[in-house]
């Protein structure tokens, strides 16, 4: 009886590996069929996902969600099913998939070739309306300017932890005074990157430096400390936090964390 249960076992566990690539392939070619013009909705219905469920209850079926960002114009969704792991961005005035990836739970490649991921057709027009809101060529291979990327904003994560790693680069560029850079990285398409360009070039005033912008450039700068959307925040309290971009963005807040700074080896 054990040697038949032990058995059956087997069985099953190689349909289920059988049947977890026969899935990944039909949800592969649904995503290019959709490459065109795909809803959140239609995914959801491709990759069997109870979209009520997700966006109402924060519940997924057999999975997890990692979590649901929301950018303003678009969001950020990161979760698993039972056998996949899925990183979408949505159009938040259309529901149109703008990029989509999808690769087995636990099969990670340190080059990522075994991830399928594709920019879909209104990913497009969703760069250009960014370029001509910020004024700004979008490089997507640039990790400074996609928002692919996901990076944490912060003053140090944890009691005398160091600086994220984008914060410990705007330091380098305001000892360089690379003021160019600080403000590309306030035109980013990455909400986080955006906070520390603005950081940067609040920073960079502060030593001394004159920050030169136009008139245009101006106007950016004062649109980005207002926006609203919620990013990733770690400060030496709070480990895994986050908190709209306005409240750390402030001159109040921005002086604050100066004078904890203005003096310390970073700026040196």
């Amino acid at each position: 009886m054990k040697t038949l249960f032990t058995s059956l076992l087997m069985v099953f566990g190689v349909a289920l590996m059988f049947a977890q690539p026969a899935n990944l392939k039909k949800i592969e070619q649904g995503l290019a069929e959709g490459k065109d013009a795909m809803t959140v909705t239609e995914l959801f219905k491709l990759i069997e996902v109870d979209e009520d469920a997700f966006f109402n209850e924060n519940y997924i079926d057999g999975g997890t969600i990692y979590y649901i960002r929301d950018f303003g114009d678009y969001q950020k969704l990161s979760f698993a099913t039972t056998w996949f792991d899925f990183m979408v961005m949505v159009d938040n005035n259309s529901d149109k998939v703008l990029y989509s990836t999808v690769e087995i739970s636990g099969m990670k490649s340190p080059d990522r070739s075994n991830v399928f991921q594709q920019y879909h057709a209104a990913f497009d027009a969703h760069i250009k309306n960014h370029e001509k809101l910020y004024n700004v060529d979008i490089d997507l291979q640039n990790e400074d300017m996609s928002p692919l990327n996901s990076f944490t904003f912060g003053t140090g994560c944890g009691w005398d932890a160091p600086l994220p790693e984008k914060g410990m680069k705007m330091f380098d560029l305001i000892k360089s005074g690379d003021q160019e850079t600080l403000m590309t990285w306030v035109k980013s398409m990455n909400p986080t990157i955006q906070a520390y360009g603005v950081m940067g070039l609040h920073f960079m005033a502060k030593k001394g430096h004159k920050v030169k912008l136009n008139k245009k450039d101006r106007k950016i700068l004062e649109m980005v400390k207002n926006k609203k959307d919620v990013i990733d925040y770690c400060s030496n309290v709070d480990l895994n936090a986050s908190t709209p971009m306005n409240a750390v963005l402030s001159d109040f807040y921005l002086d604050s964390i100066w004078e904890l700074y203005k003096d310390s080896p970073y700026l040196d």
